[in-house]
């Protein structure tokens, strides 16, 4: 063959096989495009099961001509729109179907989003045509060209009208409490677990003089101070779930406050707690006024005692005062010497009343360790006149044996208002005035203590009247009682950490009132 002829075979044979391969690429190419047109339907069609599964409205704006290339059907059942409308573009949805308040927060966040690595969010309200007002979310990113300017934005819409309604709903209901809190005038406050501040009303964040985010989101160790060794092991109960009612003296900018207060823990629907509810009052005005109550009372006692004293010392010094007169008018000295024996005898007597009366009343500011026997008979004592003035007769039974640590002169004061009260009762018919004492136990806490009866036959009470006697300023005896008495009583031995009960009856033949005191051997 000519080599001009085999060199044109040659050329043939090259272009049919660039032929061939190009062939071959373009269909290989085809195959891959439609490949990738497969994926990114796909993928489209993805998008559009998880933003119908997450219940999204999803769409494509075109930045540069403010057209939206399209919107899936949530979008569609969100703004009540049908298919028949069309995408709507932004001008549009701006123009037409968003709160005329929310017109400029919507274009500036949207301007805003357009720079690099921003994500676009905005909560606003659209108004339907059929005038439903619904709250949407609006969430997105642009795509940027090579110089940096929006290209489109992908978004999506979420429709949360309940969301934001329980949001609404929830923000009125904490405005209300608020409210509420504020006007109470008490101590109101909410701690977490970890004993750290949630909230507090007006009358708590006052009392500090701090400003709410200094108490707030701090724990009470650090608010409350030195003041915090009251409340603390409280506290530690509620945690535990138990509900705690105590007083305690808090440092405040108005100075020592002595408050009155509860602790409820607040538990999740397990059971669990997950936080402790405080409410506190401030009873120091209350506690100054009982104080000074019960300085009036101790008052009364003292006169009362005076009165009893002076009694009881005026007759046997009257005996001294004739027998020696009769023994200077003598002559006989075995007479003289019988008038001075028996002026002696009333002396001791008198000496008797006064050693208990100094006793009775003297007041330890410790606790002393006393017998039954001992504060039963001084206070028998103060009282021996007016007992056989009465016609009273005293049956005394002490069967406890083991002493108790008190304020002796306190449990004394309780003693004679309950042995001066059972011998009123039974004025002026007399009667039997019975005290009894035993070892025992308080039920309640499995405390073992002293029992102390004192019971009378007098006239009893009613149970109305039976229930009203440890109130301030009630009394049975018209004018001649200060109705402090009882009242101060039960005060006293609440502070011994005791109990005093009474029942009375007035049915004919068992008729009478008995006053029952427990105190623990050891105050705790």
């Amino acid at each position: 063959m000519h080599p001009a002829h085999l060199g044109v075979a040659v050329l043939s044979l090259s272009f049919a096989g660039f032929v061939k391969l190009w062939r071959g690429r373009r269909i290989a190419d085809g195959r891959a495009i439609q490949r990738t047109r497969k994926a990114l339907h796909a993928s489209e069609d993805r998008l559009r099961l998880a933003a119908d599964a997450a219940n999204l409205g999803v769409f494509e704006w075109n930045a540069q001509t403010d057209e939206t290339l399209w919107e899936n059907q949530r979008i569609y059942e969100i703004f009540g729109r049908t298919l028949e409308m069309g995408p709507v573009s932004m001008a549009e949805l701006a123009a037409r179907w968003l709160h005329p308040d929310d017109v400029q927060g919507f274009e500036e966040s949207l301007s805003w989003a357009t720079r690099p690595g921003r994500v676009w969010q905005f909560l606003c309200r659209i108004m339907r045509s059929d005038r439903n007002v619904r709250w949407l979310e609006y969430s997105g990113r642009f795509g940027l060209d090579p110089c940096g300017e929006p290209i489109r934005l992908l978004g999506v819409v979420l429709d949360v009208t309940e969301r934001q309604s329980v949001s609404e709903r929830l923000e009125r209901s904490e405005s209300q409490l608020r409210l509420i809190t504020d006007a109470i005038p008490a101590y109101i406050a909410y701690v977490d677990t970890n004993l750290r501040y949630v909230f507090i009303n007006r009358t708590y964040q006052e009392a500090f003089g701090k400003p709410l985010d200094e108490i707030v989101g701090h724990s009470a160790a650090e608010v409350l101070g030195e003041s915090y060794a009251g409340p603390k092991p409280y506290l530690k109960a509620a945690l535990a779930g138990l509900e705690g009612r105590f007083e305690t003296r808090m440092a405040t900018v108005q100075g020592e406050r002595i408050l009155s207060v509860v602790h409820i823990p607040d538990r999740d629907s397990r059971g669990r707690v997950r936080g402790i509810v405080i409410q506190g009052h401030d009873i120091t005005e209350r506690k100054l006024t009982e104080e000074a109550l019960r300085t009036s009372e101790k008052l009364a006692v003292v006169g009362r005692l005076a009165a009893s004293i002076a009694h009881e010392i005026n007759n046997p010094l009257e005996s001294v005062t004739n027998l020696l007169f009769l023994a200077r008018s003598s002559q006989e000295l075995g007479e003289v010497q019988e008038y001075l024996d028996t002026a002696e005898r009333e002396l001791r007597r008198v000496s008797v009343i006064a050693n208990q009366t100094l006793r009775f009343h003297k007041q330890s500011t410790n606790r002393v360790e006393v017998t039954c026997d001992d504060l039963i008979e001084s206070v028998l004592a103060i009282h021996q006149g007016k007992i056989l003035n009465s016609r009273v007769k005293v049956e005394v039974r002490m069967r406890a044996s083991q002493p108790v640590m008190c304020f002796a002169g306190e449990i004394r004061q309780v003693l004679n208002n309950l042995i001066g009260n059972a011998i009123d009762a039974m004025h002026p018919g007399g009667g039997r005035l019975l005290i009894r004492s035993r070892n025992g136990c308080d039920w309640r806490t499995g405390q073992s203590g002293l029992m102390v009866t004192v019971a009378d036959t007098g006239t009893g009470m009613d149970p109305e009247t039976a229930q009203k006697i440890f109130a301030p300023f009630f009394t049975t005896k018209g004018i001649g009682g200060t109705g402090l008495g009882l009242w101060v009583s039960q005060e006293i031995v609440e502070r011994h950490r005791g109990d005093l009960r009474v029942r009375s009856s007035r049915r004919p033949g068992r008729n009478g009132t008995a006053f029952t005191l427990f105190l623990p051997h050891e105050m705790v």
